[in-house]
């Protein structure tokens, strides 16, 4: 067994953390904690669930009782991997596993059901030709809006909202904070969970600076697909270019490539090497900075993060030449095809 466990939650443990009320939060992060020493299931605390479908067999998950709330993860040297945090009064196993436990008897039991009538109901609502105007399951609250760094400026819109439609058809708040809000309102079922990515926590305190709002996001754990394309053409002398669709990782595929650089740049006799990253909006130009510090420690100082704009606009002035933004749609179509 590992001396040193790796932390891989997923996007939806890490919207139901940050969403959890701050009394609670101290019992979640110790009992969490607890796992490092030993995640193997001792048939009280920790039990293994039982799968009613086959095609999950070869995932063993397991629930942490912690106080209010159950914890559901797996774990496999050298890394283990945080999937849910349910209310033990919600539904908190999904529907694709039994009532029943391996490793001994679960002091839970009664607690538990097939899961989903109540989200069924409220899709098969939802699909109905005359929708009914459901209420949402829980109010929106200024501790929940607090606890998902929401900014103050959208509270009064979000605190007036009472039914589901409220919500999705709410367009004076960004998606992103609607998306937390939905993604607390509605926990994504397991089966579902599962299928999402991992991220790789640096450090287990990390859970903490990310709910208390300082850290922006977490670095993904690289597919072994994605791995290829890390080190991939990494000693050409030209322009290299990947590709995918959105949702593919490249993203996280360029932030991993600026580690190799440097490896490599070492290697080649480049004690500090300087390497320019460039991405669109300053949001992400913060969220990038971050990531890297979390991947490449000191060597971070060898990366300078800034959108294109801002540093095709400081390449122009220190040139002595006016930034032109040309309003002919005819010339910005020609630049975007010499571009292509």
């Amino acid at each position: 067994m590992s001396g040193e466990w790796l932390w891989t939650p997923k996007p939806s443990f890490a919207a139901e953390w940050r969403a959890l009320p701050r009394k609670d939060e101290h019992l979640v992060f110790e009992k969490i904690k607890l796992l490092e020493q030993d995640p193997t299931p001792d048939g009280k605390t920790k039990i293994q669930l039982r799968y009613k479908e086959p095609k999950y067999k070869d995932k063993e998950l397991y629930r942490l009782r912690c106080g209010d709330y159950r914890i559901i993860y797996t774990y496999r040297d050298p890394y283990i991997s945080l999937l849910a945090l349910r209310r033990r009064s919600e539904d908190t196993y999904d529907e694709d596993f039994d009532s029943e436990f391996l490793g001994g008897f679960d002091p839970d039991f009664e607690d538990i059901t097939d899961a989903v009538p109540a989200r069924l109901d409220l899709f098969m609502n939802l699909q109905a030709p005359e929708t009914k105007c459901l209420p949402l399951p829980r109010p929106v609250t200024e501790e929940l809006l607090a606890n998902l760094c929401v900014p103050q400026e959208y509270h009064s819109h979000l605190l007036a909202m009472q039914t589901e439609d409220d919500l999705v058809g709410c367009l004076s708040v960004p998606q992103e904070y609607i998306a937390q809000i939905m993604e607390y309102m509605y926990p994504k079922p397991l089966a579902q969970v599962l299928q999402q990515p991992d991220y790789l926590l640096d450090d287990l305190d990390d859970l903490l600076r990310y709910k208390e709002g300082e850290l922006l996001g977490f670095l993904l754990r690289l597919s072994p697909e994605q791995e290829r394309f890390v080190s991939w053409a990494i000693r050409a002398t030209g322009p290299t270019q990947v590709k995918g669709g959105p949702g593919t990782g490249k993203s996280t595929v360029a932030l991993y490539r600026v580690r190799s650089l440097i490896e490599k740049l070492r290697k080649m006799g480049q004690s500090e090497p300087c390497i320019l990253f460039t991405t669109y909006t300053n949001a992400l130009v913060n969220s990038s900075e971050q990531l890297l510090k979390q991947l490449l420690g000191e060597d971070v100082r060898y990366v300078e993060v800034q959108t294109a704009d801002k540093k095709m606009s400081d390449i122009l002035k220190r040139a002595g030449m006016p930034k032109k933004i040309p309003n002919d749609s005819a010339i910005i179509y020609k630049i975007f095809q010499t571009a292509l």
